[in-house]
């Protein structure tokens, strides 16, 4: 199983913006003003994620405006889903 890191998540985010923003990083928001994803988008982002790094999120409580506000965010999530 692959290690997450923030420069792989950044790239999978990256994959479904369109277009790709000036300056885009870490801290950049995946939504308004920033990586611009839909919500179909961010969804597939979140696919990709969970098979990449072979974790699962519950819908329930993992899929927050906090959780997914940034790349950070979302990578700080993956890490808290790997066991170990």
């Amino acid at each position: 199983m692959p290690d997450p890191t923030l420069e792989t998540v950044q790239a999978i985010v990256t994959r479904y913006a369109d277009p790709v923003p000036v300056g885009a990083g870490p801290d950049m928001s995946l939504t308004d003003g920033g990586f611009a994803l839909d919500s179909i988008s961010l969804l597939r982002a979140i696919i990709e994620c969970e098979e990449r790094f072979q974790v699962v999120f519950d819908p329930d409580t993992d899929f927050t405006d906090q959780n997914l506000s940034t790349v950070r965010t979302l990578f700080h999530l993956i890490c808290a889903k790997r066991p170990g």
